[in-house]
């Protein structure tokens, strides 16, 4: 298991604390997993917001290439965790 350590805009990073965002889309420019962490960091318009920080767990992906996601991209299932 990783812990990957990633910005994300405000309104995404509530949805998600709130439990209406339950996936994330991203270049997979890191080796993503099943298992992993993510832990995400809070900003707004590019700055950090409130020293925030959020964890969820990758519980399912989809990789780029088939099911209309672009080559380079994935999709991630997630699932917020304490630590």
């Amino acid at each position: 298991m990783d812990i990957h350590k990633i910005k994300i805009e405000n309104q995404h990073y509530l949805d998600i604390a709130m439990l209406r965002k339950r996936f994330e889309v991203r270049k997979c420019e890191r080796d993503y997993k099943v298992g992993d962490l993510l832990e995400l960091h809070r900003y707004n318009e590019g700055k950090p917001l409130h020293n925030e920080v959020l964890y969820v767990k990758v519980i399912h992906m989809i990789l780029g290439g088939m099911y209309g996601i672009e080559n380079g991209y994935c999709v991630m299932s997630i699932k917020v965790v304490d630590i």
